[in-house]
């Protein structure tokens, strides 16, 4: 039975990261907007702060998805043959 328990902690674990995940991507255009307003209004310092925010939950983001295992191979082109 603890097998289906760490299996089920595991998926609840896997669904966290996935909404984080998401919840990071659609904040990306609020982000966005603000980075905007204050490059408009000139402050360097909240600017500076938002991208720093930005860069630390991509980095996050980044550290926590898994290295792709498989190289895409690149697809054999047929030559078009001529009549």
């Amino acid at each position: 039975m603890a097998a289906i328990d760490d299996f089920k902690a595991a998926v609840a674990a896997e669904d966290t990261l996935i909404d984080q995940a998401v919840a990071f991507i659609k904040g990306t255009p609020d982000v966005i907007a603000a980075a905007v307003a204050l490059q408009a209004s000139n402050d360097d310092a909240a600017l500076a702060a938002l991208q720093a925010d930005v860069q630390a939950h991509a980095d996050a983001l980044t550290s926590a998805l898994p290295a792709p295992t498989v190289t895409p191979s690149t697809p054999a082109v047929e030559p078009i043959p001529t009549a």
